[in-house]
């Protein structure tokens, strides 16, 4: 009776087990399906009653729908979603071909988007959205008016969108109304008695969240993101992980590291993408409560990064310049940055390992404190407790004078922080008349000035396309159909014609305006390139805001003005010079002295 008893309970616990297992699976699919239903209709559903809503009111529609799931059938939240958002969509279990008849009789619209996000820098605002009215009229990149696109959103389950739709089929009230019951569900997260972190803990705990914000994510890459196909990214295939990882039970403990471990999985999940502009912020801006921001402190160090090693150039704990770092926190150095390299998006692997480094003397609870251990060059290990600077600190270093002088060659420093006003320019011109040099070396291993564009138009005789940028420009979900607006900006030339041999000074570093710098100098010949090859990331930043961690990204499509590929690869120098850790230890600068040595043998 015992061993009869025994197996019933062992097969009721096996039963359990697997109807629970099924049934998270079949949530897991219902999941799937509404992120790919909501992206599209969000984005590409022309309801112009919704052109007022901003990136939270969105968000928590989204919430409002997604919190449906598991209640009732999916394909019924989807219709509801559509009824207000899409009113002429169907859903169909199998692919279905459908256009409306009479278009031309009917006021038809879209919505095209011109990149996606934002950014605004003193009024310049290259990335929008509008709805476009048409009247059976047909562009290269629009959508056909009144034709059904049909979607797949999970097994045997299709939605069936006009991206192009009658103007009047949109109702305002239910638009509003949508968006008023959705501001009520969001505010009854909220305990009015409960202090600030307890009740940010308690929204990372709702599963209904996580599936929400995963969801945008994964659709503003999927439909927005301009290098998806060059970075090989099989993003569809990350849908399921990420709702999977929405849905970990990991999360659902109300602990304060909840929060940090959120972010730091969102992180993860974006290392496959290529790009070195990536970043989620530490901001918390939830609708209903104060702002903060999650600060990342760094040990006061600052380091350079070779393959085999990594010096400290500096420190602000006595620590001899020169040493080399061996373990943090009692963990080898290099296990370290193996384990933080899983959370960095960069374009190349010297660039992956200059990012993880400085991740790994980072911390965003810096009470917990953390330890170097490093080697002197004399050869003793010694091991040290961090202090704390509240920015990365590369600033540290020595700064060099702007403008040098050596063998008749101007060096000038375009990285150093006196380069960010006004006086640069007219320094520089100053100092070339007065001292007519035989050689002009530029050093772009960083972020240069702004400044220098005005330089560049002395180091030509013609105008300069600012053709490398291209603006994405959508009507489709998919990015199918995805056409460029192609800058048309030029950097015209400027008397005096500077004509003394220029050469310019990479590598990993120069990323962003500094690569865009060393494209103008490729491509117009305007001088040579010395050093290893750029990070292969450029272009205008474009934001998307969460009510956590906001998620910046490249927004603009960067190439070569004959169309081949710079993302990734970056620029590569006419003449390449790597550095190895022993002269820099040494304090050789080697690019500088095989520079200075290139120009002397030219003029011999």
């Amino acid at each position: 009776m015992k061993k009869i008893t025994t197996l019933v309970m062992t097969l009721a616990i096996c039963f359990s087990v697997f109807a629970n297992n099924t049934k998270s699976k079949e949530i897991k699919n219902d999941y799937i399906s509404f992120a790919k239903a909501y992206g599209i209709m969000r984005y590409y559903s022309p309801n112009h009653h919704t052109e007022n809503w901003n990136d939270v009111d969105w968000f928590k529609v989204g919430y409002y729908f997604a919190d449906k799931i598991g209640d009732n059938q999916t394909e019924d939240v989807i219709k509801e979603m559509a009824a207000v958002l899409a009113p002429e969509a169907f859903i169909s279990n199998k692919p279905k071909s459908k256009s409306a008849k009479n278009v031309q009789s009917e006021t038809y619209q879209y919505r095209l988007h011109m990149g996606s996000g934002s950014i605004s820098v003193s009024g310049y605002t290259p990335y929008y959205r509008e709805i476009i009215t048409c009247n059976g009229e047909h562009q290269e990149y629009s959508p056909e008016t009144g034709r059904w696109y049909c979607y797949e959103l999970g097994d045997r389950l299709y939605l069936n969108l006009q991206s192009s739709a009658r103007r009047d089929c949109f109702s305002k009230e239910d638009t509003d109304n949508l968006l008023l019951e959705a501001n009520r569900l969001w505010e009854s997260l909220y305990d009015e008695e409960g202090d600030y972190m307890s009740e940010v803990i308690s929204i990372f705990n709702d599963r209904t969240y996580r599936v929400t914000d995963l969801t945008i994510r994964w659709n503003i890459i999927q439909h927005f993101y301009p290098y998806k196909t060059e970075d090989g990214l099989d993003w569809e295939s990350q849908l399921p992980v990420m709702i999977e990882k929405a849905m970990s039970d990991k999360f659902d403990k109300a602990e304060r590291n909840t929060v940090f471990a959120y972010r730091e999985m969102l992180q993860e999940m974006y290392s496959p993408i290529k790009d070195a502009h990536l970043d989620i912020d530490g901001s918390l801006s939830f609708p209903g409560l104060p702002a903060r921001y999650l600060a990342q402190y760094y040990a006061p160090l600052a380091l350079s990064c070779f393959e085999d090693c990594i010096i400290i150039d500096d420190s602000g704990l006595e620590i001899e310049k020169g040493s080399r770092l061996t373990k943090i926190s009692g963990t080898d150095i290099e296990d370290v940055i193996k384990e933080k390299s899983q959370r960095i998006s960069q374009t190349n692997k010297t660039a992956e390992r200059w990012s993880a480094m400085y991740e790994a003397i980072s911390t965003v609870e810096r009470e917990s404190g953390m330890t170097i251990t490093y080697i002197t060059p004399a050869g003793e290990e010694t091991t040290v407790k961090t202090k704390w600077a509240p920015h990365r600190p590369v600033t540290m270093k020595t700064p060099k004078a702007v403008f040098e002088k050596t063998d008749d060659i101007l060096i000038v420093n375009l990285c150093e922080a006196e380069t960010f006003n006004e006086d640069f320019y007219e320094s520089f011109m100053k100092r070339l008349e007065e001292e007519n040099p035989k050689a002009i070396i530029f050093d772009v291993r960083g972020y240069p000035t702004y400044y220098f564009e005005k330089v560049l138009s002395h180091l030509t005789d013609k105008d300069m396309s600012n053709g490398f940028f291209r603006t994405p420009l959508t009507t489709l979900p998919n990015q199918a159909n995805m056409c460029y607006d192609i800058n048309t900006g030029v950097i015209k030339p400027i008397e005096p014609h500077i004509t003394i041999p220029c050469y310019f000074l990479a590598d990993y570093r120069a990323m962003s305006w500094a690569e865009t710098v060393l494209m103008y100098v490729k491509e117009y010949g305007l001088g040579t390139i010395i050093g290893t090859p750029s990070t292969g990331t450029t272009g205008d930043i474009t934001q998307f805001t969460f009510p956590a961690f906001n998620l910046r990204l490249t927004g603009l499509h960067a190439a070569w003005l004959d169309g081949s590929r710079h993302h990734g690869i970056g620029v590569e120098p006419d003449i390449r010079v790597e550095v190895a850790a022993d002269d820099h230890l040494n304090g050789r600068d080697v690019l500088m002295e095989e520079t200075i040595r290139v120009i002397n043998e030219t003029n011999e």
